[in-house]
């Protein structure tokens, strides 16, 4: 015969599953935290509540920084700016806000689709990069 804590366990995965729940629809269910990205411990994009991305890293400063969509490749470009000299943009930098020391190479004028997929592109000085997606 099986002690009840084993019980317990088998209820609770069970109940778990049966909810399906994911991680993106357990920080819909929050809406007063701030959503954050970071597969990379260089870099993170934070969504605070009804905000723009804020896109921030470690490291070198920033040559180029951008957001493009995931499901559109070829047409997805949402903001690209780039440094005007050599010392590079510092962190962090807010989607469609011009940084300090950059120029600003493209923008839509529409606001980033609710639930659609991004992904931030970051480009340092130093030559190193990395893309970190992010669902808004």
């Amino acid at each position: 015969m099986r002690s009840r804590p084993f019980h317990l366990f088998v209820v609770l995965l069970v109940a778990g599953i049966a909810c399906g729940t994911s991680r993106d629809e357990t920080i819909a269910t929050e809406p007063s935290a701030p959503r954050v990205f970071s597969d990379d411990p260089t870099m993170v994009v934070t969504i605070p509540l009804g905000g723009d991305p804020v896109i921030s890293w470690t490291g070198a400063r920033a040559r180029f920084v951008s957001v493009r969509a995931v499901d559109d490749p070829l047409n997805g470009t949402a903001w690209v700016v780039n440094a005007i000299d050599p010392t590079g943009i510092a962190s962090p930098v807010r989607f469609k806000v011009m940084p300090a020391n950059a120029m600003l190479l493209y923008a839509v004028d529409t606001p980033l689709l609710v639930g659609a997929r991004y992904n931030a592109l970051l480009l340092r000085i130093d030559g190193t990069s990395v893309v970190q997606p992010f669902k808004y």
